[in-house]
């Protein structure tokens, strides 16, 4: 579900990167370097890749109580158990944040290469 969730972020980037185009050259012909547009496309990409990393850590630290509660309701008292459980599902999603990085890599030299094209066609 995560690497699913990772290539439509990935395609949906690409799909911008094509219309940021344009836009990019503008903010080089007002002189943004192109250093900086390649910043401005990694902290682009990167914030919308952490979205979906940032939820699900957000969730399991609201869910945790949620979780106690109701195992408490069927007098399942073993905290640790539920502790190690968490702390098992997070390292899950740390390994799958690493799934993301390439991926993000991936787009974020794509993207580049979508905007380098467009300034190369206009020199």
């Amino acid at each position: 579900m995560i690497l699913v969730t990772a290539l439509l972020i990935y395609y949906k980037q690409i799909s911008e990167g094509y219309a940021d185009r344009e836009r990019f050259q503008t903010m080089q012909e007002v002189g943004l370097s192109f250093n900086e547009t390649k910043q401005a496309i990694r902290s682009q990409v990167l914030t919308l890749f952490m979205f979906p990393i940032i939820g699900a850590v957000v969730n399991l630290m609201f869910a945790f109580p949620a979780i106690k509660n109701s195992l408490s309701l069927f007098s399942m008292y073993n905290i640790l158990l539920l502790v190690v459980v968490t702390l098992v599902t997070f390292l899950l999603l740390l390994t799958y944040y690493s799934y993301y990085l390439v991926i993000y890599g991936l787009t974020t030299r794509i993207y580049t290469k979508i905007v380098e094209q467009r300034v190369r066609n206009l020199e």
